[in-house]
Parts: C-alpha cells; structure tokens; sequence
C-alpha cells in the first residue's frame, strides 16, 4: 500500500501552463481571429472586449 495515499497532497504538473499565459494565448487568438474575419483594430478590441464573458 502506498504510505502517501490519502494524504490530501496530490503532485502538480511539471508542464502546466501558466495562467497568465493562457490568458495571452486565447486573447491572441481571438484578435486573429477578428482580422481573419476583416475587423481592424479598433473594431476587434471593441468585439473581443464585447464578447468576451459568457
């Protein structure tokens, strides 16, 4: 039986991504996403801002 088991601790990823960096990530590509679609920039921030939440 493992002598950790039940112990509350559980490991963490080596390799998570910080949230920070998903955070850029996902703005990011909702930006390219907008000009893909033809939006300037003004218009994309005004979308993605818009549109963000739920």
């Amino acid at each position: 039986m493992n002598k950790h088991c039940g112990s509350g601790h559980l490991p963490q990823p080596q390799n998570a991504l910080n949230l920070n960096t998903t955070r850029f990530f996902l703005q990011s590509a909702r930006f390219m996403d907008a000009y893909h679609k033809g939006l300037n920039g003004t218009q994309a921030a005004w979308s993605i801002k818009k549109y963000r939440g739920h």
